[in-house]
């Protein structure tokens, strides 16, 4: 019985150290698994990374083409624009007469057409400046009882409303006459000093 006993605890002895022993080799096993999947993770992380940074990279320079083509378009645009501007005034300073109306000056007696003045303001356009309207320009029928003064004064009139309705309509037939010279509305501008000035645009 004793010799039974003694083997048992022998067996029981050896299964055990065997379990160990299967088990640490399991373990190192599954380490080593372990530790060769986090490489690949790790390596799958980095081409990803690797890929996101060129992606990154490649929009980057995407990105400075596009702005680079459209500074390029936009300079192109502004090219033709002012050309198209440049021929429209060579052409419209030679053809003042077309749409030329009749004005007059207050204090002076006398009927003017409006294509001289029309060719000042071209000029002035071709430097990207503007024309001052003289504020004493009116229409021809603008009623001049009583007689006109030597010099211009609004208090020397009675309806100082048709003295203002007047210059308006010279000021409206002069920015229509512009208009069918450069086949475009130009801008007319009051400052503050209540002068008026005609621009291209």
């Amino acid at each position: 019985e004793e010799l039974v006993k003694a083997v048992t605890l022998e067996v029981d002895s050896f299964t055990h150290q065997k379990l160990c022993t299967n088990l640490e080799s399991v373990k190192g096993s599954l380490e080593s698994r372990l530790n060769s999947i986090n490489r690949v993770v790790k390596a799958l992380g980095e081409k990803i990374d690797s890929g996101i940074d060129e992606v990154n990279h490649n929009q980057a320079d995407i990105k400075n083409l596009l702005e680079k083509q459209n500074s390029f378009i936009l300079k192109q645009s502004s090219i033709i624009s002012n050309q198209h501007k440049i021929n429209n005034l060579q052409w419209a300073i030679t053809h003042c007469e077309v749409g030329a109306f009749k004005y007059k000056e207050v204090a002076i007696d006398r009927v003017i057409s409006s294509e001289e003045l029309a060719r000042q303001a071209i000029g002035w356009f071709m430097i990207d400046e503007g024309l001052i309207l003289c504020e004493k320009y009116v229409m021809p029928d603008f009623n001049t009882s009583p007689p006109l003064p030597v010099l211009y004064s609004t208090e020397s009139y009675d309806d100082e409303d048709e003295l203002e309705r007047s210059k308006q309509a010279f000021r409206d037939n002069m920015k229509g006459h512009i208009m069918k010279l450069i086949g475009k509305e130009p801008l007319l501008s009051k400052a503050q000093n209540g002068e008026y000035a005609i621009y291209y645009d």
